[in-house]
């Protein structure tokens, strides 16, 4: 269990590196691990880079249990994003 915490910790820290491909591979690797990486992404998405919480996020949706996708909804609406089933209704009147 242990071995497999730091293997989570390193993953982890490689979300927010510098090179594109490290940073794909432990995207991939954190998704094949599942629910015990699930606490750090969601941690990560508060992480100061914008290329960690991206890989965060990314990680999150291909393991994708319901608290997963629920982090990465909360984390979507947060940044203000539109989310696919809720229309675009910035600037508009949604009273219609």
């Amino acid at each position: 269990m242990d071995k497999e915490k730091a293997e989570v910790a390193l993953l982890l820290k490689e979300l927010g590196g510098r090179y594109a491909i490290p940073r794909k591979k432990a995207v991939e690797a954190l998704a094949q691990i599942g629910t015990p990486a699930v606490v750090g992404l969601i941690n990560k998405l508060k992480d100061g880079s914008p290329v960690a919480q991206e890989a965060a996020a990314e990680a999150l949706e291909c393991i994708g249990s319901r608290v997963a996708r629920a982090a990465v909804r909360g984390w979507r609406v947060q940044r203000g994003e539109t989310l696919p089933d809720e229309p675009d209704m910035r600037g508009e009147d949604a009273t219609v």
